[in-house]
């Protein structure tokens, strides 16, 4: 008896070192796609106003989500744009809306996260439903200030480092005009959302400052005739909804039909986005990463000499 024990685990040894030879040769395991009856899913955003507006705005989606895809949705607010894309690049959330150029910084990622969709909005000009919009540069109506040469010496605010419309835009365009921001102004100074920036500037802590355009439509019917714009940036490809690398496709699908079955009306999910963050939510479309490529080629333009 004690032979065929040993016989059996000497089979058995071989067996495994076999497998594992296989293994080794067929290189390094793809990471395995999220089971479909998983008990829950997380849906993850950028903290681009106070964290009661967004949960707010966004419950809807997430209930929204919940009753598409038969399982529980947890909204998550990251703490900044960085631990958004960071999350994504570990697999600890499932969904995130995600900024366009905190987007196209993860294309280089191994684990670069799906496109699924691109939020858009109706314009409050023009009426038409797009998926862009612009950054401003905003200073006070009564500064006197005629364009961006006015403000050397001046304090400056932005947003978040990884902002879009925020700080990554606005950047760019000071440098397009040979602005060094650390050199121009007197001060710059990272307010961390597009509100704080504007109430930085109305308080006069800051003398201009950089928002999205749907910022500066909000803040000038709050207060008419108080702010102007010193310049405004070319179209910007809006946030894009994105899913963890290991995600099942099956689950990509299903978030991606129902985001598209959302519209342009008054579904209860872009209302809420408007209702809560002022925002012209009008629903979603498929485009795809592409999409983004020319705002990652802008983005890695030619920078200032030292």
């Amino acid at each position: 008896m004690a032979w065929r024990l040993s016989g059996i685990s000497n089979r058995l040894l071989f067996l495994t070192s076999v497998l594992m030879l296989m293994l080794l040769a067929a290189g390094p395991l793809k990471a395995e796609t999220r089971p479909q009856d998983s008990v829950s899913i997380s849906l993850a955003t950028y903290p681009f106003g106070d964290a009661a507006s967004i949960h707010q705005a966004f419950s809807p989606l997430a209930q929204y989500l919940e009753t598409r895809l038969g399982v529980r949705v947890n909204l998550i607010v990251t703490r900044d744009y960085a631990e958004l894309a960071r999350r994504l690049d570990e697999g600890t959330v499932d969904l995130a809306w995600i900024g366009s150029a905190n987007y196209v910084s993860t294309f280089d990622s191994e684990r670069r996260p799906q496109y699924i969709a691109t939020y858009r909005e109706r314009s409050k000009e023009s009426g038409e439903v797009h998926a862009f919009y612009r950054a401003v540069i905003l200073a006070l109506a009564s500064s006197g200030y005629s364009g961006l040469a006015d403000l050397q010496g001046k304090r400056f605010g932005f947003t978040d480092p990884d902002s879009t419309s925020g700080h990554v835009y606005p950047r760019m365009m000071l440098e397009q005009q040979q602005i060094d921001p650390e050199r121009f102004f007197s001060d710059t100074y990272f307010l961390g959302t597009h509100r704080s920036v504007i109430e930085a500037l109305l308080a006069g802590s800051i003398q201009a400052g950089a928002v999205s355009d749907g910022t500066y439509y909000t803040a000038m019917a709050e207060h008419p005739g108080e702010l102007q714009v010193l310049a405004w940036s070319d179209p910007i490809p809006l946030d894009a909804i994105v899913a963890a690398f290991d995600l099942s496709s099956e689950t990509v699908d299903q978030v991606r039909q129902a985001l598209l079955d959302i519209g342009t009306g008054d579904h209860p999910v872009n209302l809420a986005i408007q209702q809560n963050l002022a925002w012209p939510a009008a629903g979603f479309e498929q485009r795809s990463a592409e999409f983004y490529l020319p705002l990652k080629r802008a983005l890695a333009g030619p920078s200032l000499e030292p």
